[in-house]
């Protein structure tokens, strides 16, 4: 869901009467209480709320993140927010299958997630 800009305009134009796949998902009333979805990256501020009042649940997978959508997830806004987030990997996206090395990825993007933050604000 939402892991790159490529991801985010291919799914415009297929459905483009849906401003996002997590639109989409909840049309076909995919996002509940069992869902969890994988990535996340390129959240609209609607769909944060839609996956928070769902009760959808984000699998954050960093190495996936860093080779496919070369980005990572800012995972402290979406829990200050009440959505919930678990640490997986995804063995077709990443250098290894290793929840270590996820955890060490981990530790990489939320220091650059908020290194990001501390640039923003100056």
């Amino acid at each position: 869901m939402s892991e790159s800009v490529d991801e985010v305009l291919f799914v415009r134009q297929l459905h483009p009467q849906c401003k996002s796949d997590t639109e989409i998902f909840d049309k076909f009333g995919l996002l509940t209480n069992k869902t969890i979805m994988a990535h996340a990256n390129y959240l609209l501020p609607d769909d944060v709320r839609v996956l928070k009042d769902r009760q959808v649940a984000i699998a954050h997978c960093p190495q996936s993140n860093f080779f496919f959508a070369r980005e990572v997830l800012r995972a402290s806004p979406l829990v200050r927010d009440g959505v919930s987030i678990g640490l997986a990997t995804d063995v077709a996206g990443g250098a290894s299958p290793s929840m270590i090395d996820a955890m060490r990825s981990s530790v990489v993007a939320a220091q650059v997630a908020y290194s990001e933050e501390l640039h923003h604000a100056l």
